[in-house]
């Protein structure tokens, strides 16, 4: 650890703690309206700063919404040019092939099959509820098989229990969908991640 000179403070280089001033050391206090005078300078000085950096952030902050949104209509745009294209040449490309993906310096794109489940059946939600309710009233099913906003979470639901009440319940069938990935993603998580750790 080691204590370097950040402008009139001293600043722990490891924890970034501020730890004395170069003004006043440990030996000053506040015995007269001039020493009140110079310590409330200080403080706003350090208010002063933090009102000009939020709104210098609220004004950047403003200017990069903008220009996200402006790109966002720019891939709104290429993706309703381009998407029925691709999956076009997916097709092509991919018939007969056991891969699903086709792979680019820039991105992917292909098809995705999802995982079949159970899901309520909506014309019977309100009759479903009740009778899950009932079983959770009854100690039969834990609390978490119903979400505070009244949605049932089959994945908390044995099969047993579904089987008992078919009527409430549909499955649902795996599903292929076509899907196009430029993997940028992944990058903007990973600086998130070290934003986070850093």
């Amino acid at each position: 650890m080691a204590i370097i000179r950040d402008g009139d403070y001293f600043v722990d280089d490891v924890t970034g703690e501020v730890v004395g001033h170069a003004r006043f050391g440990e030996d000053f206090h506040i015995n007269t309206l001039e020493d009140a005078k110079f310590v409330l300078q200080k403080m706003r000085g350090c208010d002063t700063r933090l009102f000009a950096l939020a709104a210098e952030k609220a004004s950047i902050l403003s200017d990069i919404t903008r220009m996200e949104k402006d790109i966002q209509r720019q891939k709104d745009y290429l993706n309703w040019r381009f998407t029925p294209q691709l999956e076009r040449l997916a097709q092509e490309k991919l018939e007969g092939n056991s891969r699903k993906t086709l792979q680019t310096p820039f991105g992917k794109f292909g098809y995705r099959v999802t995982r079949g489940s159970i899901a309520v059946n909506l014309d019977q939600e309100a009759e479903c509820l009740q009778q899950v309710a009932h079983l959770v009233a009854n100690g039969i099913l834990p609390l978490s098989a119903i979400k505070i906003t009244r949605k049932i979470l089959v994945s908390n639901i044995p099969d047993s229990v579904i089987a008992q009440m078919p009527e409430y319940f549909i499955k649902v069938d795996p599903v292929e969908k076509f899907f196009v990935d430029t993997s940028v993603k992944e990058v903007k998580d990973t600086v998130k991640e070290e934003e986070e750790d850093g």
